[in-house]
């Protein structure tokens, strides 16, 4: 059984490429899971701090002080990509830190086209 499920907001430590430094480096960015495959992958979408990234990008933004916000667990204004979804293993996953209120949710699975199991 897996620790996470749909709708799960979650702390995830990320690598990336620092173009200035020219180093792999890690930063930890919230993740909604949409899906749970084989107890051990979370289908997700990514959160960033950089909400301008909207007028280029396909998602939803959530105000930190907004009871959408506060029951996600986010700590800054967020912009959840939903223009691809993404496979993240548990051992990634920092931590737990809210849920996904639901009329989000459905948002973020139209946007992204994610067919969900119907078990």
């Amino acid at each position: 059984m897996s620790r996470y499920k749909s709708g799960d907001v979650l702390k995830v430590e990320i690598a990336y490429y620092n173009r200035v430094s020219g180093k792999y480096e890690s930063k930890v960015r919230p993740f909604v899971v949409l899906d749970v495959v084989d107890g051990t992958d979370n289908i997700s979408v990514k959160g960033t701090g950089q909400t301008h990234k909207s007028a280029n990008y396909t998602g939803i933004t959530v105000l930190v002080d907004s009871d959408d916000g506060i029951d996600m667990g986010i700590d800054i204004d967020t912009f959840f990509y939903c223009h691809q979804v993404e496979e993240i293993q548990n051992s990634e996953v920092k931590r737990r830190i809210g849920t996904c209120p639901k009329h989000i949710f459905d948002e973020i699975i139209k946007l992204t086209g994610y067919q969900l199991d119907e078990d």
